[in-house]
């Protein structure tokens, strides 16, 4: 059966028993690497013994095995599902450039399961379906409902090996290690003529410190963090909080089941914590009706969406999953932040097809005099509506609003993403002052 991009099917219905071979193939002049990711919960890399690819061949049990075919273009995954530990739920097979050429050089590439000699499924692609992506999720076998699917994913990254590797949270096996950030100096660290506060300077440096062990994953994004950071040094001169407001009706729920909005969640809350010293990030979720949850702290983080007061699944059950009401969710945003005495930053995740547009520009022009600054953020939509042109809309008091458009939270690297965000919390900053947003005691 030759699959599309997207579909899903149970792997039963194809294939006897849950041994098999997964053969990947591309014609390309260029080296690709392929690799096959162990996932746990929330789609992470739990235990790096479960990154099988060249520099580590096999997972310790022999569940997972690669070798290379009978010439440069063709790897060969053995898979046996029955031995694989119920904490791995999740197989993703990805391919990645080895050079700074991207997958749209390709010609074309596709991925295999065999039992035997016999072809059971098959998924192909070609080079002209990408433009700057140099790595790609190829597709995912998992289980459900007490059985396993396949999912033709197809889904590119434009990092290479590396950043594949640190969205799901991994380390790379003999590999050389992720670059270093020098930590900065005690005291003030100059930047030309500009200058960190002395407390920002060490809740950075603690912050690192407690990226180890389980939260290892938030090493480099905290070192892509600080590095954008000593170029934006109005962003941090004064605290700022963050909230982040995130779609949960129905048509959103593909992206939280893969994780893709728990990768949004971990990308943001460093942003979150370097911004202000509570290392914490405010949550809000939104459909028909929103809600305010448990913030998003170290210990919980890696897994928010997942575990958080029922995860995903019940908060789309509470909020009344059928259709999204943004109104509502900045309406009650408002409610409790609009008397605040430092700025906010509202991170305001959604995926389009936005039910009342006249009422968001209303309520952008009426807290226009308030100190939140509206970060919308839209991820896998389309039909965006007002908020392709919110930082035009005219009558009101500040520059409150941007808008970022995103296919996927990994479609800009961490310093991409950093300064995107970080620039618009400096103007910000400037706003507060030049406006006088801030209410005085």
């Amino acid at each position: 059966m030759e699959l599309l991009r997207g579909q899903k099917e149970p792997l039963a219905r194809h294939a006897a028993g849950l041994e098999f071979e997964v053969e990947c193939y591309h014609k390309a002049a260029m080296n690709i690497r392929y690799a096959c990711f162990g996932l746990g919960s929330g789609g992470r890399l739990a235990d790096n013994r479960y990154l099988v690819y060249d520099k580590q061949n096999s997972s310790p049990d022999g569940e997972i095995c690669v070798t290379q075919g009978t010439f440069a273009q063709l790897f060969r995954f053995r898979v046996d599902l029955a031995k694989l530990p119920p904490s791995i739920e999740r197989l993703a097979f990805t391919a990645a450039s080895e050079t700074q050429d991207g997958m749209r050089h390709m010609d074309k590439g596709f991925i295999r399961f065999l039992q035997g000699k016999s072809e059971v499924l098959k998924y192909s692609y070609e080079g002209k379906e990408f433009t700057s992506e140099r790595s790609l999720v190829i597709c995912e076998v998992y289980r459900k409902d007490g059985t396993w699917r396949l999912a033709a994913v197809g889904r590119g990254f434009r990092g290479g090996f590396r950043a594949l590797a640190e969205n799901y949270g991994g380390a790379l096996i003999h590999d050389e290690p992720l670059p270093v950030v020098p930590p900065l100096a005690a005291g003030e660290a100059e930047i030309g003529r500009l200058s960190l506060p002395p407390g920002v300077v060490e809740r950075m440096q603690g912050l690192l410190r407690q990226a180890t062990g389980e939260r290892q994953y938030l090493a480099p994004l905290y070192r892509s963090l600080f590095s954008c950071v000593n170029i934006l040094p109005d962003s941090v001169r004064r605290p700022v909080r963050t909230v982040l407001v995130a779609d949960a009706s129905g048509s959103m729920y593909e992206i939280y089941e893969n994780g893709r909005v728990q990768r949004a969640i971990d990308k943001l809350f460093p942003l979150a914590t370097v911004l202000h010293e509570s290392v914490s990030m405010d949550f809000w979720a939104f459909a028909a009706k929103s809600r305010q949850f448990d913030p998003v702290l170290m210990e919980n983080a890696r897994s928010y969406s997942f575990d958080v007061s029922g995860g995903y699944e019940r908060w789309m059950s509470m909020l009344n999953y059928q259709y999204n009401n943004e109104a509502e969710a900045m309406r009650d945003i408002m409610m409790i932040y609009a008397s605040s005495r430092e700025p906010v930053l509202t991170l305001f995740l959604t995926d389009g097809h936005l039910s009342a547009e006249w009422q968001i520009e209303e309520i952008l022009i009426k807290t226009s005099r308030f100190p939140v600054f509206w970060q919308f953020i839209g991820l896998h939509g389309a039909e965006y509506g007002i908020l392709e042109q919110v930082s035009e809309i005219p009558g009101r008091f500040s520059a409150n609003a941007d808008f970022l458009k995103l296919n996927d939270i990994d479609d800009l690297t961490d310093t991409e993403l950093y300064t995107r965000l970080l620039t618009a919390v400096a103007r910000w900053n400037a706003e507060v002052d030049a406006k006088k947003l801030i209410r005085e005691t």
